[in-house]
């Protein structure tokens, strides 16, 4: 009987950690992309996928270079540091009719932008896409309207959290142990 009910036990929190593991975290790191204007864009932002999907950022902490128009850092829910962007949000998703997935950020008196698309829930680069279609772009609305695109993809291999990963074995773990209890 105390056989049986720890196997139901193992079986339960094999099962938890399972769930859980399909949500997880990337972080996109940006090193040396470059807009239209030959200015950079350099930084990274993090990702909470559900299931493979987009779901919301965690952290963003950008930084655009002087060019067209004066660059700006783009900060949000960065340890220690006050906020500089409402939160951002997906304005296109992979999975559903869109090249590319996208997240917008406004500062919080809609002065400027930040479009970044990448592709697939593991990205090693940015998504360049096309100026009259989905496409990586920063926009400034002072002094009139204008945009710069991006023109190299300036990303890095992304790699999972570690917490996502850990839960991942301990689930698959769990389950190696009932099943082997079960033979």
């Amino acid at each position: 009987m105390i056989k049986s009910k720890l196997i139901a036990l193992a079986a339960l929190i094999g099962g938890i950690f399972t769930a859980h593991a399909q949500l997880s975290t990337n972080t996109i790191n940006i090193t040396g992309a470059t807009w239209d204007d030959a200015s950079t864009l350099n930084g990274y932002f993090t990702v909470i996928y559900n299931n493979g999907t987009p779901q919301s950022v965690l952290t963003l902490d950008i930084v655009t270079g002087d060019g067209l128009f004066p660059g700006y850092h783009y900060l949000y829910n960065v340890e220690n540091t006050d906020d500089t962007i409402a939160a951002p949000y997906f304005d296109a998703l992979q999975g559903i009719d869109w090249p590319a997935n996208e997240v917008v950020s406004h500062t919080f008196d809609v002065t400027r932008g930040l479009n970044i698309d990448w592709t697939g829930n593991n990205p090693g680069a940015l998504y360049l896409g096309a100026p009259q279609g989905l496409h990586s772009s920063e926009i400034y609305y002072v002094d009139g309207f204008q945009i710069r695109d991006l023109t190299t993809e300036g990303g890095s291999v992304s790699t999972p959290e570690p917490t996502s990963t850990a839960l991942a074995a301990i689930g698959g773990l769990s389950m190696l142990i009932l099943r082997r209890r079960n033979k």
